[in-house]
């Protein structure tokens, strides 16, 4: 897990969104239910959740946090000077 927080923190840093690749009961890392512990109907008890169930949920619940802040005004400025260069 700790290569996937790498990425999440690399991910929040450039503004790009994520998402769980699957949430399934299967003998997968990614499976976010122990094996047998699906019901199909979404409410999983917080023991039926695998390590990485766990983490996901876990990161789900935090604040978004949006750092560091766009710099919109250094990006239209970039555009302009782009545009006024393809002229």
């Amino acid at each position: 897990l700790d290569e996937t927080k790498l990425w999440l923190e690399f991910l929040e840093q450039y503004n790009i969104s994520d998402a769980n690749w699957a949430i399934n009961d299967k003998e997968e890392a990614c499976s976010a239910i122990i094996p047998g512990a699906g019901d199909g109907e979404g409410s999983w008890a917080p023991e039926a959740l695998t390590d990485s169930g766990r983490f996901v949920r876990e990161s789900l619940r935090q604040p978004l946090v949006y750092w560091p802040a766009p710099d919109v005004a250094k990006w239209e400025a970039e555009g302009l000077a782009l545009a006024g260069e393809a002229k």
